[in-house]
């Protein structure tokens, strides 16, 4: 960036505190604008790889898009429409079972139902021979990156059709792709216009590739991995797969430069709080008879203890840095008065110690080896396919 460039940025920086939002939640709100600017540059670039970059990056979108629009109806434009209901779902169905409200045994209905409706989808042969073909036939898709699945055919089902309020059939359609990219779009373009005015070197961000690889397989298939550990559970199996996939996008959206360190301790506090969360409630529920769930005694301790001690002590620690960052409010952790004259460093520093007990650095880097461990501790569990495996 020129040093007209920057000068222009700093003068609506400061205009924008002095609305009232302070300085790290304008840095945060800016890094998402940038994401969103550079999912649009890498579709025009690579549009064939595109549809897969969108469905990883979906649920962070969601949750970006929905917070955008309030921050800047807040700060900017009190006139700005709110986002659809339609995102909202999304953004809450991205939260597994942490999300206020949800229940095992709805849950459970709407996995089984997704899941149902994809291999009924596939499974359609007839005739003397078609049990055998509809035995032969895959059911469900894994996307790969590199070695890690980012995305799967019965997640994304299951994000729309809960986006839809259960409502539509869990084999979407076009439409329904198109009309919830475009909700998407109108909710995401608060954030993509008003950082493009904050931001003049935002035309100079280019996107990279997500290059991807893909592989089919059986849903039946995949369910077998957690059975020898004692959990014959195959809504078990969705959220933890969820959760993988989730952490595993953290990491290949941060490597594809989606992310920079600021986006990836956003995304990444949020996704272990949802999986501590999630994992909690389903362990709780299953705990006292675990074999009405399908679990052995042994397999419902392998649930209950899959987040460490000391890993879950300092995830639920960090509720209020992860609200922080989702909702904008960095003023709301630290205080209005505590944020005035302030840079976005300072703030960051004094709220990751409020919260956490740590500097930003050692944050992330704990962020960094917590994520690893548990999505290496949920696929030993699983073992999601992935396409360079055989």
């Amino acid at each position: 960036m020129g040093r007209a460039e920057r000068r222009k940025e700093e003068r609506n920086i400061n205009h924008a505190k002095s609305t009232g939002a302070d300085a790290c939640s304008i840095l945060t709100f800016v890094e998402d604008g940038r994401m969103f600017y550079k999912l649009l540059d890498h579709r025009d670039r690579y549009p064939e790889s595109t549809p897969d970059l969108m469905l990883t990056i979906l649920p962070f979108c969601a949750l970006a898009a929905h917070d955008s629009v309030r921050f800047v109806k807040k700060y900017f434009d009190h006139d700005f429409e709110l986002d659809s209901a339609v995102v909202n779902r999304l953004r809450n169905a991205s939260k597994s079972l942490s999300a206020k409200g949800s229940t095992v045994e709805d849950y459970t209905f709407m996995t089984n139902s997704v899941t149902r409706g994809l291999s009924s989808s596939t499974k359609k042969a007839t005739g003397l021979f078609g049990p055998l073909i509809n035995s032969l036939t895959p059911d469900m898709g894994i996307c790969t990156h590199g070695d890690r699945p980012v995305c799967t055919t019965f997640i994304t089902a299951r994000y729309i059709s809960q986006a839809y309020g259960g409502a539509l059939d869990p084999v979407w359609s076009e439409e329904c792709e198109k009309q919830l990219g475009f909700d998407l779009g109108v909710a995401a373009s608060a954030a993509f216009y008003t950082v493009k005015l904050l931001t003049p070197e935002l035309h100079t961000l280019t996107a990279k590739e997500f290059e991807t690889c893909h592989v089919d397989c059986h849903y039946s298939d995949m369910l077998l991995p957690l059975k020898k550990q004692g959990i014959d559970n195959a809504a078990c199996f969705f959220m933890l797969a969820e959760f993988l996939v989730q952490l595993n996008a953290v990491f290949a959206l941060s490597e594809n430069e989606m992310f920079d360190d600021v986006l990836r301790m956003k995304y990444g506090t949020a996704v272990l709080l949802a999986l501590d969360g999630s994992i909690s409630r389903f362990a709780n529920c299953v705990m006292p008879k675990p074999s009405e769930y399908g679990f052995t005694a042994d397999g419902a301790l392998v649930l209950s203890t899959l987040v460490p001690k000391e890993v879950r002590k300092r995830v639920r620690a960090s509720k209020d840095l992860r609200n922080a960052f989702v909702h904008y409010d960095f003023s709301g952790l630290l205080g209005m008065q505590a944020c005035k004259g302030k840079s976005a460093d300072e703030l960051l520093i004094e709220a990751t110690r409020k919260t956490v007990k740590m500097d930003p650095g050692d944050y992330l880097c704990w962020l960094d080896e917590s994520m690893t461990m548990m999505a290496k501790r949920i696929d030993d569990l699983i073992s999601l396919p992935v396409a360079n495996k055989g």
